[in-house]
């Protein structure tokens, strides 16, 4: 496992490095083919890096603070 380990780290690919064993149980459990495996991998991979670059693009927006829609005045109007 070393070896794909290294493989993934070369290739930039984090998100699946740290998840790998994770999804080769998942997909031994549900006896997934090569293709099915390498779609949820990828798919692992993408859902990382998409998470990351939306909290990094929430931090450098500098935004003073998180509202739900809880908290939002519905009554105020201008």
């Amino acid at each position: 496992m070393h070896e794909l380990e290294v493989l993934l780290s070369r290739l930039k690919m984090e998100h699946l490095s740290y998840h790998v064993e994770s999804l080769l149980e998942q997909a031994a459990k549900k006896e997934l083919n090569y293709r099915e495996f390498l779609c949820m991998a990828l798919q692992q991979e993408w859902n990382g890096r998409h998470q990351r670059g939306m909290e990094s693009r929430l931090k450098q927006a500098r935004l003073p603070w998180v509202k739900t829609l809880e908290q939002f005045d519905f009554t105020f109007q201008p």
